[in-house]
């Protein structure tokens, strides 16, 4: 995934989209309809999936329309190897859960984008939407076009992709629900919207219980995850991870942890061996 970021970038000059939506970020109250292409859906052609990309019609039109062909709905429940951790148990398809309208269950993936160091919150107030002077944004949100020169603070810096899990073992009653490669849509709440294609840490990695916000695995002691350089890391579950639970989300409270350092690209602070 690593390799296909940066063969994109070399196309387009920057990285993929965090997710492509149809609305634009006017108030904190937008539209109930949050239909959004996911970045992983524009690496397809990267990693050797041109056909499903052109059949997917990728960034034409909006997912749910777009599975609701039975044909195109096929397409967005290929399984692709690549997008899952060998050692999750999770099922083959994102499931409907119960406060979302997907209506169509789509191929699971294992694997999400940067998008803040914490709280899914952007600084204009709506979820996924960052400005250029946000110290905690990641390298993915709505509708971003994020290039290596962007990340002040050194793409083997600076965290990409990491994992999460579909469910803790022994935790059945209580799943992650893990990701979606294609995106997410059809009234989905936008919150939910970013959990499926996004971490913005508020619990700490391997938290337990439903850490949809945060990263995780089930390998012993934490997580694998990407660098903008290319390049892999494993990354401990006790990693410096500063969690302030009065810190309203959203709000401008300091990047001053070490994996808040890895996430954020232009916060300032490097960060060496970890």
């Amino acid at each position: 995934l690593g390799l296909a970021l940066h063969n994109y970038h070399d196309v387009y000059n920057s990285f993929p989209p965090g997710y492509i939506r149809e609305h634009t970020a006017s108030s904190a109250n937008w539209s109930n309809t949050h239909d959004a292409w996911g970045w992983a859906a524009f690496l397809l052609p990267y990693i050797e999936q041109t056909a499903l990309y052109n059949s997917l019609n990728v960034g034409i039109g909006f997912p749910p329309d777009v599975v609701d062909n039975p044909g195109n709905l096929a397409a967005a429940q290929t399984q692709l190897t690549i997008f899952r951790c060998p050692s999750d148990i999770g099922p083959n398809l994102y499931p409907n859960e119960a406060d979302t309208t997907y209506l169509r269950e789509v191929a699971l993936s294992n694997y999400v984008a940067s998008m803040r160091s914490a709280q899914a919150m952007g600084s204009q107030g709506t979820v996924g939407f960052m400005t250029s002077n946000d110290p905690k944004r990641g390298g993915f949100f709505a509708n971003s076009h994020v290039k290596i020169r962007d990340i002040i603070d050194g793409t083997s810096n600076t965290i990409a992709i990491g994992e999460r899990v579909y469910q803790y073992p022994g935790n059945a009653g209580t799943p992650v629900y893990a990701a979606a490669w294609i995106g997410c849509g059809r009234a989905d709440k936008e919150t939910r919207c970013a959990r499926q294609l996004f971490f913005a840490p508020e619990k700490p990695i391997n938290g337990g219980g439903r850490s949809n916000t945060t990263l995780s695995s089930v390998h012993a002691g934490g997580v694998q995850v990407t660098l903008f350089d290319g390049s892999v890391r494993f990354v401990s579950e006790n990693i410096d991870h500063h969690i302030d639970a009065s810190v309203v989300p959203g709000s401008d409270d300091p990047v001053d942890s070490t994996l808040e350092y890895l996430i954020a690209i232009a916060d300032g602070s490097v960060v060496g061996e970890f």
